[in-house]
């Protein structure tokens, strides 16, 4: 479960940092990693008796290899997640993990529009929802070691959406993959420019 420390900021517990998965990144620059979360949820059944029904959900975090320290590759992620708009809420400095789990953007994210970061589905006019619902995101990233010295930046990107227009339920949206991709080219960028 999360914890709010003092400057408002959350960390993660052991079981959070084990939904980016744990393992050494490969020599490809770029690919995606499957993550199974079991869960598990209690139902009390009309008569009072109880039941639990394991259920297990799979994710996929992307990971870009880059030519840098762990060290460089962590200084820089705040401020990858700066220029993107991202507001750093979660942080895990023992894990290299940081980011933001619960924040909503309309229509943009500084300046984007947010169907270049998600699929949200289509409405009647063919037009991606994300571009006109609400859309709350949780983005963590992680530098983990690669091959060779390198490492991975490793980010997951989960997202729902609703209408504003309707009191309809949310509904999930996947990654196109290009904010993980910009979140590791600016860590790049930010690592190399110090």
């Amino acid at each position: 479960m999360p914890r709010r420390t003092k400057h408002g900021l959350t960390t993660l517990s052991a079981a959070a940092i084990g939904i980016l998965g744990a393992a050494c990144a490969s020599s490809s620059a770029v690919r995606e990693r499957e993550v199974v979360s079991p869960t598990s949820t209690v139902v009390t059944t009309a008569s009072g008796s109880t039941m639990s029904i394991e259920t297990q959900t799979q994710r996929y975090a992307r990971e870009t290899v880059l030519d840098l320290t762990p060290e460089a590759a962590y200084t820089a992620l705040p401020l990858a997640f700066g220029f993107l708009g991202i507001e750093v809420r979660t942080h895990q400095d023992s894990e290299r993990m940081m980011g933001n789990t619960n924040f909503i953007a309309r229509r943009q994210l500084k300046g984007e529009r947010l169907s270049s970061y998600v699929d949200c589905g289509r409405g009647a006019t063919l037009q991606n929802n994300a571009d006109n619902y609400e859309v709350r995101f949780s983005v963590l990233s992680q530098i983990v070691p690669a091959d060779e010295g390198k490492v991975a930046v490793r980010t997951r990107v989960d997202a729902t959406a609703r209408s504003l227009a309707t009191t309809s339920n949310r509904i999930t949206c996947t990654s196109t993959g290009e904010l993980e991709r910009r979140i590791a080219e600016h860590v790049r960028a930010e690592a190399r420019a110090r």
